[in-house]
């Protein structure tokens, strides 16, 4: 009867410190939170819907993605892991995307350069749409020369009408978008990735 009752209280102290984060483990990215299907009618939204990321690409990698016409995913989020962008450290890559053409859409990517299985840093939030829209958005990542070598994620959200504040959270207004995850290679910088415009 103790050996139940020690196992009991072993599972319940298991629970506990789980639901406290205590036994979070490097690699268990969150699931972005939204309350409304990116593609309704749903229970909690009655009319249509079409806020998600439908094209989304990177170049002047070593290696890139393209993920374009993708529409909804299930549940708005989906982890592309067989699409990966390489990149040196300390050299850029370009990213473009846009959202579908009924619903404006605010964007927001990060990119876990330190690989600890979250997107905190202020140095991980690397790109902001200047606004919201059904245009095509472009722009530049840096890749800092002190990232880590290796396959880390990277994160691309899309919000209605805001620019999404939080990799994971809903806060104020999120209520409706996407989320993609993708992978980011960091690549060793050596001679090869110097620009050849530089030699004479």
């Amino acid at each position: 009867m103790n050996n139940i009752f020690t196992r009991i209280k072993y599972f319940l102290v298991l629970v506990l410190l789980s639901s406290i984060g205590i036994f979070d483990t490097y690699g268990q990215y969150c699931t972005p939170q939204y309350l409304f299907d990116c593609e309704g009618p749903d229970a909690l939204n009655p009319g249509p819907t079409a806020d998600y990321i439908n094209n989304f690409s990177t170049s002047q990698g070593v290696t890139n993605i393209t993920n374009n016409n993708s529409g909804c995913s299930a549940n708005n989020y989906n982890y592309y892991s067989s699409q990966t962008v390489s990149a040196a450290q300390g050299c850029s890559f370009n990213v473009s995307m846009q959202c579908n053409s009924q619903f404006a859409q605010g964007f927001r990517i990060w990119i876990d350069w330190n690989q600890d299985g979250i997107f905190q840093d202020p140095a991980e939030r690397v790109y902001s749409s200047p606004a919201s829209g059904i245009v095509v958005y472009n722009g530049t990542v840096q890749v800092p020369s002190t990232a880590l070598l290796g396959v880390t994620r990277m994160r691309v959200r899309s919000s209605f009408a805001a620019i999404p504040a939080s990799p994971c959270n809903l806060p104020t207004g999120l209520e409706v978008g996407e989320a993609e995850d993708y992978n980011l290679e960091g690549i060793a910088a050596t001679d090869a990735t110097i620009d050849v415009s530089d030699v004479t």
